[in-house]
């Protein structure tokens, strides 16, 4: 377990190394002097941050994107935050309505504007909206629809018919009514729009990814023990099966590769199994949840980063990689074109077309032989990230919306 026991060792290492050239020194520099040239003068602006996710869980990518977002929020007034306590509730139905409670509480409080990640409390503050006027309230997605993502839930034909049209139900009734809606990627304002959403209240709000990610330097020489890794949850959404049986074609060409697995979820049981199944003991390791401040250093070590999922919207875990510098390998999703927007197959990101394990299987032997394509692929992912996911660039565009909303 050195692989591990290193990482804290190797996140000092880092503070104290340049990057590789000169020429990422320089991307890097300017990147901090945009984020803190942004003008001070703040708004001022009373808010509150209503969501559906549970804090308290730890950091997950829901959980990390949300606070990212009440971190930039409070860069133009108070923000006070409520969100599902799942985990403090016993039962999921007392949580539920504790939420909802919190929720109609927080709206008869007068805040200047309402942030609501998920249907439930938008759809509960849209009710309330009449009873209480000059409300302003925006609705943030994480992709274009949220019914949209039901079909990945494996939930049995009923459940899934239900869930889909009440939610669809939900997004007719809600979305027309919200002040502004908040987008990742201007491929789901653009969903949104052929469903007949105003296109003025639509924002596009990218995720950012934190300056530490930034700071590593692109490795050129790969471990002694070429290393895949995967962050993430293991739900079956997330598809790590696949990747399963796609790492033993590779292991059967007897190459010295390892695959390390970060996360935890419902289907990792199952996964485990599969892995012992596939007598992949000493070759697949489960990590488990580490510490979000430990993911850089834990890039840093790693040679690539793969990450396959069926669902729409854009992964934290991915962009962190490519912030990272790390060559990525992902799925190339059907519908939804948010990612392949902002990386170019071949240059910046591998895709492979489907979840076929023999074509999982070419991807990381391509990467695992060919260490050229490794660093344009890494360098590449950087530029992409340093681009278009970092802080100002989503301080930038959240400030337009708040001044819209204002205005409204």
């Amino acid at each position: 377990m050195h692989f591990f026991r290193t990482i804290k060792d190797t996140a000092r290492h880092i503070r104290c190394r340049g990057s590789v050239n000169s020429k990422s020194t320089l991307s890097l520099q300017n990147y901090a002097t945009k984020v803190s040239s942004r003008s001070s003068n703040s708004l001022n602006i009373r808010m509150c941050f209503i969501t559906e996710v549970d804090f308290d869980y730890g950091a997950s990518g829901g959980v990390l994107n949300d606070q990212k977002m009440i971190s930039c929020l409070k860069e133009f007034g108070n923000v006070d935050v409520v969100y599902f306590q799942r985990k403090k509730y016993r039962f999921l139905s007392i949580a539920f309505l504790v939420f909802i409670f919190d929720t109609v509480r927080a709206f008869s409080k007068p805040y200047q504007i309402y942030f609501s990640r998920g249907l439930v409390p938008s759809a509960v503050m849209a009710m309330l909206k009449p009873f209480f006027k000059h409300r302003k309230t925006v609705h943030r997605n994480q992709a274009a629809f949220a019914s949209s993502e039901v079909k990945y839930l494996k939930l049995s034909p009923i459940d899934s018919f239900i869930r889909y049209f009440l939610f669809r139900f939900i997004e007719k009734t809600v979305l027309p009514r919200e002040d502004a809606i908040t987008v990742p990627s201007s491929v789901y304002k653009y969903d949104l729009i052929k469903e007949g959403v105003e296109k003025d209240k639509i924002f596009v709000i990218p995720y950012y990814v934190e300056n530490e990610f930034f700071e590593q330097p692109i490795k050129h020489a790969e471990n002694e023990t070429f290393t895949f890794s995967y962050i993430g949850s293991f739900h079956a959404y997330h598809d790590i099966a696949p990747l399963i049986e796609a790492f033993k074609i590779l292991t059967q060409n007897n190459r010295n590769v390892k695959l390390v697995l970060v996360g935890d979820g419902v289907q990792r049981h199952k996964i485990e199994k599969l892995v012992q199944k596939r007598e992949l003991d000493g070759k697949v390791v489960f990590s488990g949840k580490i510490p979000h401040s430990f993911v850089p250093s834990f890039l840093f070590e790693v040679d690539a980063f793969v990450y396959m999922t069926r669902t729409a919207g854009m992964s934290t875990s991915l962009l962190e990689a490519a912030a990272a510098g790390k060559p990525i390998i992902t799925l190339r999703k059907k519908g939804d074109s948010s990612l392949s927007n902002c990386f170019r197959d071949g240059k910046e990101i591998y895709m492979v077309n489907n979840l076929s394990p023999t074509q999982i299987a070419k991807a990381l032997e391509r990467l695992y032989t060919d260490s050229k394509l490794r660093i344009s692929l890494a360098e590449g992912a950087r530029k992409v990230a340093l681009e278009n996911f970092n802080k100002k660039a989503t301080l930038s565009e959240l400030e337009k919306l708040i001044s819209a909303v204002m205005a409204r």
